[in-house]
């Protein structure tokens, strides 16, 4: 079980057409703009480097030229929805 880009992967469940896409989750800041931190990307943006952590200007900077890239506002409540179904499922089986 790959809980690495969970938040990302749920979004993919949500809407699948973003599969393909480098898909970050960010952590808004209340300053506005591209003020905050990636809470994770999926493996489509790690390979242009953008990881958890990093900054949403760098991360922006460094896919200016992927049109398709694609940074979504965390959104808890759903992902704590999709993490209580994951456990269930694993419990069936664990």
């Amino acid at each position: 079980v790959d809980f690495d880009y969970f938040y990302a992967q749920c979004e993919e469940v949500r809407s699948p057409n973003l599969k393909t896409k480098p898909v970050m989750v960010c952590m808004f800041s209340d300053r506005g703009g591209d003020s905050g931190a990636i809470a994770t990307a999926n493996y489509n943006a790690r390979e242009y480097g953008v990881k958890s952590g990093v900054s949403i200007k760098f991360a922006k900077q460094k896919l200016k030229d992927i049109t398709d890239s694609v940074f979504l506002p965390a959104d808890f409540e759903y992902y704590s929805e999709m993490s209580e179904k994951s456990m269930n499922i694993i419990k069936e089986f664990a």
